[in-house]
């Protein structure tokens, strides 16, 4: 049981690190001509066919019943693929401190979910772990010339409220049973299928002629997209959706220190204290108490 949940852990941190190179390759594919509705829409088209190619050649079943092929669509399109629209939308109308910060409402959206809903018993350590990392998550993202516009924050409310929907939607149990590698797939087919649709729609699809900007979506599609979600449904089954949520936290951390490293921005105090407080958080959800050797611990 230990060894699961550090696995998780480890998983769950490594998946915050992919996120974290998202801003990286973003910017550069960008810097390359390429638009975001572009950009998401070949992320995802690539990052489908190697995870299907990988599911046919291994022939990993992928049959599903009908009413959770439709749910699968629903937590693919309506959390994954949406929080991306909301939160890149969100980008043309404020600052993107303000829509990283309100994006990383989402633990509080789901520990609330939890005690609401489900009426599990608060839970002094998270609500104290989320307290820390969302202070830290403020201080790192600060900035004294964030713009505001009701718009924005709209936007940006709604992409935390979308990406909470994903989480909890793969507590689901059918999608807990099914092989994580084939929840992936869905969730990038049908998200590919979305965001390519739009672009077609909008007449905004473009494929880069650069060979830099070709892989820096590759990088883009295998990294941060393959791989990132992949750990990150396989973190979420072994500890849980709110515990996987508060250590994600971690991203915006490493997004900060590769900006800091290739791109020469900025690194304030605040960005160093927000770091550590998030850190702090984590030692506080996961620190073990000290037991009397025959004193039954709690969970």
């Amino acid at each position: 049981m230990e060894n699961q949940k550090l696995k998780g852990i480890v998983l769950i941190i490594l998946s915050a690190f992919a996120f974290g190179l998202m801003p990286t390759f973003s910017k550069l594919a960008l810097q390359e001509g390429l638009d975001i509705s572009s950009l998401l829409a070949l992320r995802f088209i690539i990052a489908s066919v190697v995870v299907w190619g990988y599911i046919l050649i291994k022939k990993i079943s992928f049959k599903t019943s009908l009413s959770h092929f439709f749910y699968l669509i629903l937590i693919s399109v309506g959390g994954y693929a949406a929080t991306s629209i909301s939160y890149f939308t969100a980008l043309s109308y404020i600052s993107s401190y303000v829509v990283v910060i309100l994006l990383y409402l989402h633990p509080s959206f789901i520990v609330m979910y939890e005690i609401i809903f489900l009426r599990k018993k608060k839970n002094s350590k998270k609500i104290l772990a989320l307290i820390v990392s969302t202070l830290g998550i403020i201080l790192i993202v600060w900035s004294d010339n964030v713009s505001i516009s009701v718009i924005g924050i709209l936007l940006s409310f709604l992409s935390a409220f979308f990406y909470t929907f994903y989480i909890l939607g793969l507590q689901e149990k059918r999608t807990k049973a099914m092989n994580p590698i084939v929840v992936t797939g869905y969730i990038l087919l049908f998200s590919a299928i979305s965001f390519l649709l739009k672009s077609l729609f909008t007449n905004t699809f473009y494929l880069s002629s650069s060979i830099n900007g070709i892989l820096y979506v590759v990088a883009f599609s295998l990294v941060s997209t393959v791989f990132a979600i992949f750990a990150f449904c396989i973190g979420v089954r072994l500890i849980g959706a709110s515990r996987a949520a508060i250590i994600s936290t971690l991203e915006p951390v490493f997004a900060t220190i590769l900006g800091v490293t290739l791109f020469e921005e900025n690194l304030t105090l605040y960005s160093l204290i927000g770091g550590l407080l998030i850190i702090v958080a984590i030692i506080i959800l996961e620190g073990r108490k000290v037991e009397l050797k025959y004193t039954k611990a709690k969970d």
